[in-house]
């Protein structure tokens, strides 16, 4: 999952989003903007490890069977998805401030205080495993202007979401999940 997620650029991923019916996503934390450097060379970062770099992230997470137990405050920002490649939209409202509590790869519980950026990355994940995606956080007005706006694009994800899964279901043995 986590060489997925770098892959495609992205701060996050649930496994939904890759066909596992598992109740697990990786979240990056990031540097807060004033610690993260500008990439100085204009070279393209390829490996992971060039890319971690890059974007300032402190730790990828791995939460399984998470439970978010506290939120406070209130913050509109900008959110897009691996999901729906190039969709974006504004104003998508997340708590400003989480608690959540998970268990880790090792089958430990922990904890983690997420504020901000890292807060959202964790809150747009987590909506994942709840069968939401970001637009549905939007206003109903919102809602129905990012829809109509992006409806040839989302009608194509549909047409080939139901072509992978005609594709599972009839040549199951052509996809294997590691």
């Amino acid at each position: 999952m986590i060489e997925t997620m770098y892959h495609y650029n992205g701060v996050g991923l649930a496994a939904p989003q890759i066909g596992l019916s598992k109740s697990i996503f990786i979240a990056i934390e990031p540097k807060e903007k004033e610690e993260s450097e500008e990439q100085e060379d204009k070279k393209e970062p390829e490996t992971i490890e060039e890319k971690r770099e890059a974007f300032g992230i402190l730790k990828d997470h791995i939460i399984i069977n998470p439970r978010i137990i506290s939120k406070n405050g209130e913050a509109l920002g900008l959110e897009g998805c691996l999901s729906l490649p190039a969709l974006t939209a504004e104003n998508v409202e997340r708590a400003e401030e989480i608690i959540i509590e998970f268990q880790n790869i090792d089958g430990g519980q922990e904890r983690i205080e997420a504020s901000g950026y890292f807060a959202r990355i964790i809150q747009h994940e987590y909506d994942h495993l709840k069968a939401k995606l970001f637009f549905e956080r939007l206003t109903l007005a919102q809602k129905q202007e990012f829809l109509e706006e992006n409806r040839q694009d989302l009608a194509e994800f549909q047409r080939e979401a139901k072509a992978f899964l005609k594709d599972l279901k009839q040549n199951p043995q052509n996809f294997q999940v590691s």
